[in-house]
């Protein structure tokens, strides 16, 4: 709450994330990403909120990234990791890059039916402006070992996946 992508967000606006199963707050502080946004996080029970401290920084946009390190009390990891965008204005960009990483050992593992599970991947997107790259924003593989950016202005992008995390390439 709000919802994803609400736009005309007040600067002041804590975001209220509610799950079905109680949440392990040992993990939540190193599993979310807000921007470059000074923040606090209060967890109780099902519910995270975001509060931010002095009100949100970014002039026009708020992405709150939640990888798949996020767990209930059970240990049970999330599945997918949540992108969540907000918006000071009356606009998100709505252009994205979606893919899918091609792993050789989960493909023969799972076709000799050996129990197997894919190694997490780092996707990193990078903006292409002359001869440099920026790196934007990092999320980590799902367990089908798909990727998505969303929210992107138009433009040129590369990206680059690596097993585990993405230091410096």
């Amino acid at each position: 709450i709000p919802e994803n992508f609400s736009t005309g967000l007040s600067k002041s606006q804590d975001i209220l994330l509610v799950f079905n199963e109680p949440i392990d707050p040992s993990l939540v502080y190193q599993s979310i990403t807000v921007d470059s946004n000074i923040y606090k996080i209060k967890v109780r029970g099902k519910n995270i909120t975001i509060i931010p401290i002095k009100g949100w920084s970014s002039t026009s946009l708020i992405n709150i990234y939640i990888d798949r390190t996020l767990q209930d009390y059970q240990k049970n990891k999330i599945e997918n990791p949540i992108d969540l965008y907000y918006s000071f204005t009356d606009s998100i960009p709505r252009n994205s890059i979606q893919g899918k990483i091609i792993d050789i050992y989960d493909i023969i593992n799972r076709s000799e039916y050996v129990p197997y599970l894919p190694a997490y991947y780092e996707i990193g997107l990078y903006r292409v402006s002359e001869s440099n790259r920026e790196l934007l924003k990092k999320v980590r593989s799902n367990n089908d070992l798909e990727f998505n950016f969303v929210a992107l202005k138009s433009g040129t992008y590369t990206v680059a996946a690596v097993e585990n995390k993405l230091i410096n390439i």
